[in-house]
């Protein structure tokens, strides 16, 4: 038997995709539309979210030059139309908190709505950003503190109507 964690091969390595933005995007949604079906035929009530945004590249920094500008927000249009045409994509319902997952599309990521205003470094962009250390864990480690785990869950709880 072939022990596929130890096998670089592209087809059994689970970076295998790793780059490609339009197969995580597909997996993710059809991910998404699992849990949904599956949480309705048992009947269990259920709420979703995305952390982070979808693709890496959702945010234009000022100071990249314009070509690069234009590069990032030609990817972006297309990225947003490769999840728009997905069969998935009016299927997923308004359990799932942010859908569908980019502001330009009328949705977010949580990463966008809670944890950018809480950022404070002007010179990164997005997810680069550091968080105060009054809401990360520290300065190396951007994850949320107790006190940031507080305003997510503050958040996901004032959209549970």
């Amino acid at each position: 038997m072939k022990d596929i964690l130890s096998d670089p091969s592209p087809s059994t390595s689970f970076s295998a995709h790793a780059g490609d933005t339009q197969f995580c995007i597909n997996q993710s949604v059809r991910y998404y539309y699992s849990l949904q079906e599956i949480c309705k035929f048992k009947k269990l009530p259920y709420k979703a979210f995305q952390m982070i945004h979808a693709w890496d590249y959702h945010e234009i920094p000022d100071k990249m030059d314009s070509t690069a500008q234009e590069l990032i927000k030609k990817r972006n249009k297309q990225l947003m139309k490769h999840l728009y045409n997905s069969p998935y994509f009016n299927k997923i319902d308004d359990n799932f908190i942010g859908w569908p997952l980019d502001k330009a599309m009328g949705g977010f990521s949580f990463e966008e709505e809670v944890v950018e205003s809480i950022k404070t470094d002007p010179e990164c962009p997005g997810r680069w950003k550091q968080p105060s250390l009054e809401w990360s864990i520290s300065k190396k480690d951007p994850h949320p503190s107790a006190k940031g785990h507080r305003k997510i869950a503050e958040f996901i709880y004032d959209r549970l109507g």
